[in-house]
């Protein structure tokens, strides 16, 4: 789920990954999102659309 947000307070659209084998995999893809993400924040690059409130609390029910 954090992935998912994380990608889309950037970029514009929804981002579904595919299921990975093994657990392993899923946490390894993970840190990568983690990474690009705080690579992101370190450029300061603009959100799209939402505000930082928005990310911490995660999508909507009604998303």
């Amino acid at each position: 789920m954090m992935d998912t947000v994380a990608r889309t307070f950037f970029q514009a659209g929804v981002w579904q990954p595919e299921y990975l084998d093994n657990f392993r995999d899923e946490v390894g893809r993970f840190h990568e999102v983690l990474q690009d993400f705080g690579d992101l924040l370190e450029r300061e690059t603009p959100p799209n659309g939402i505000s930082l409130e928005q990310l911490l609390q995660g999508p909507s029910p009604t998303q």
